[in-house]
């Protein structure tokens, strides 16, 4: 890509089958494992389905309310499909909101600067872009931004910012590389629909899956707000309990008995290799 900004095209984004965002839409590819409770690979190495592994999970009020559980992982093939699709939609949202969101940057490291392991790869390239917020915030001027994360096909990670004003490349490319970078491009947009598909483009089925703990997958600036879990603004009110159907014990009549998640549970699903929501 060249260094100066550009509006080349670019292909529009794939939302995956029937142009769907919703996860229950996800095809889902299954190994074929048909037992409960069992850790059902879906196309990624150690990733899973929580609506298999999780499928008699369920939340319910005091009403009699119920509502499906889901373990909003990343590394999980159905919320992290959800998520994805989340924040390409928020992404939608802020860029119409905020017109001036139209210059895509692009930051990648130096293989012979970058740290030899994975977790300090991307602490290090997090570490290298905050520098270089604060040192443009000083020359030029403060600017709102989103950016998410990328694994480049040698493992080195970089990162893909949508920001808000001009920053001109010769002062991106000095600095990022007197800061320990690699690679600089940013090109403008002319036309801000296309913020989401070319952020979209690098959101592919095991993009935000597989990374170390603890690394942040996305941020914003604080005057942005993602909301990519699909939680803000839900109605929380009422006491709602996760329950399940213990296939283990079940009634005179065969059925299971209707009890209480604990964390023994979660504990279960550890050792038979299923996966344990976050906290």
């Amino acid at each position: 890509m060249s260094g100066a900004e550009s509006g080349a095209e670019r292909s529009s984004l794939d939302l995956g089958e029937n142009d769907s965002t919703r996860p229950e839409d996800a095809v889902s590819e299954g190994n074929g494992d048909e037992g409960r409770g069992q850790n059902r690979s879906n196309g990624g190495a150690g990733r899973y389905d929580c609506r298999h592994v999780y499928e008699n999970f369920e939340f319910e009020n005091e009403e009699g309310d119920t509502a499906t559980y889901r373990c909003g992982s990343w590394e999980c093939y159905c919320c992290g499909y959800r998520m994805r699709q989340n924040l390409i939609e928020e992404i939608k949202r802020i860029t119409s909101e905020r017109p001036e969101m139209c210059r895509l940057l692009t930051l990648t490291l130096d293989p012979e600067k970058a740290p030899d392991k994975q977790e300090d790869q991307h602490k290090y390239i997090t570490e290298r872009w905050n520098a270089l917020r604060t040192r443009l915030k000083r020359e030029i001027g403060d600017f709102s931004y989103i950016w998410v994360r990328e694994e480049q096909e040698n493992g080195l990670p970089h990162l893909h910012a949508i920001v808000s004003r001009y920053l001109p490349w010769e002062t991106l490319d000095a600095a990022w590389k007197e800061l320990g970078g690699g690679h600089v491009d940013i090109q403008h947009l002319d036309r801000v629909e296309k913020a989401a598909h070319y952020i979209g483009k690098y959101l592919t089925k095991d993009a935000l899956s597989g990374l170390p703990d603890g690394i942040q997958r996305y941020n914003s600036s604080a005057d942005l707000t993602l909301d990519v879990r699909g939680d803000k603004g839900e109605d929380s009110s009422g006491d709602w309990r996760l329950l399940m159907d213990d296939y283990a014990i079940t009634h005179d009549d065969g059925e299971p008995l209707r009890r209480g998640v604990t964390g023994s549970d979660f504990a279960q699903q550890k050792e038979w290799g299923g996966p344990v929501p976050p906290d």
